[in-house]
């Protein structure tokens, strides 16, 4: 009688081993935060609510580390956000050339509320969201002018840090481009919703099987 029943384990292993790879190329963005909140079950949040001076490196009170190159303005935390200035294009001599976040362990899902990222030439963030390489997502292409709302993704692998850059190669050099940030949430733990799945795929099947043997 045992050789009858197919473990759920089993199951759910082969279905992860098929499912993982297609997932690579999948990277799922959001524009409604509690939808977001419900894909992600578990998350911190930094708010931005303790004051940091502008320097070239910062830190944030959840340990991400905001790094500005090539400038000295502009990378602060004051007024409950985050505030940046990026100038890619080189024109500015003061202001970074781009800012770079480095969280303290990797992360599958990042949101916030993004205030202004599209007021001059454009804002785009980069990072390795799929496992597969550098991903570019522009601002304004997902949130419009003047680029103010909530977006956040869930990657198909774990990334550990962004690169904000201002969007010279699309838009033209027309500036630089000055942005917010508030309400930064993140989450290091992989998706919920793909565990109930490979469960209920799992016991599909093993039902299948075990009434295909009864019959």
């Amino acid at each position: 009688m045992g050789t009858n029943v197919f473990p759920l384990a089993i199951a759910g292993a082969a279905l992860l081993t098929l499912t993982i790879p297609g997932m690579a190329q999948a990277v799922t963005f959001f524009t409604n935060r509690p939808d977001w909140e419900a894909a992600v079950g578990r998350f911190t949040t930094e708010t931005f609510d303790t004051p940091v001076a502008n320097a070239s490196v910062i830190t944030f009170s959840t340990g991400v580390t905001s790094t500005g190159l090539g400038g000295s303005i502009l990378n602060e935390i004051g007024g409950g956000t985050y505030q940046g200035r990026v100038d890619t294009s080189g024109n500015f001599p003061g202001r970074f050339r781009e800012i770079r976040w480095v969280f303290p362990k990797p992360v599958f899902g990042l949101a916030a509320d993004w205030i202004d990222v599209a007021t001059g030439s454009g804002l785009t963030v980069s990072g390795n969201f799929d496992g597969s390489g550098i991903q570019t997502i522009s601002f304004r292409d997902r949130l419009g002018s003047p680029g103010t709302g909530f977006l956040g993704i869930i990657g198909a692998a774990s990334f550990s840090e962004l690169v904000f850059r201002e969007e010279v190669p699309v838009f033209g050099d027309i500036g630089d481009e000055f942005f917010q940030v508030d309400n930064l949430s993140t989450t290091v733990v992989p998706i919920p919703a793909l565990l109930p799945g490979l469960i209920g795929l799992g016991m599909g099947i093993w039902r299948k099987r075990k009434e295909a043997t009864i019959d």
